[in-house]
């Protein structure tokens, strides 16, 4: 199995965080639900060729995915991310954060590709 090491940005609150720290570049994004416990747990995964206009539309008000509008909108989120450049690089990373993490909010399914195990934030 293909191994890489990604450089994961900071955690970032989705209510205090300012967008414009975000590249515009690709990569990989997960977004994360603090749960009554105190725990965090990754509610979506994706990717995008540009990594700010994708963020930017999740934490708008024009997010399709109810799943993540809900949860944006009730609880407290955050995200992270990481440049990747190649696209088959995304869809293997993708691909394992999705199957390592289950998210609630993925309907779609993750690119039907090898998984490329990478650093977990």
């Amino acid at each position: 199995m293909v191994q890489q090491q990604i450089p994961w940005s900071s955690f970032q609150s989705c209510k205090a965080t300012n967008i414009n720290n975000v590249p515009e570049m690709a990569g990989v994004y997960l977004v994360w639900i603090k749960l009554n416990n105190g725990e965090w747990a990754c509610f979506y995964v994706g990717q995008a060729n540009d990594l700010k206009s994708r963020l930017l539309l999740h934490l708008s008000g024009n997010e399709v995915n109810d799943c993540i509008k809900i949860n944006l909108r009730k609880y407290n989120c955050g995200f992270e991310y990481a440049s990747v450049g190649k696209q088959n690089d995304r869809d293997g990373i993708e691909k394992y954060l999705s199957d390592h993490y289950k998210p609630e909010c993925n309907h779609i399914s993750p690119p039907q590709v090898d998984p490329i195990v990478v650093n977990l934030p």
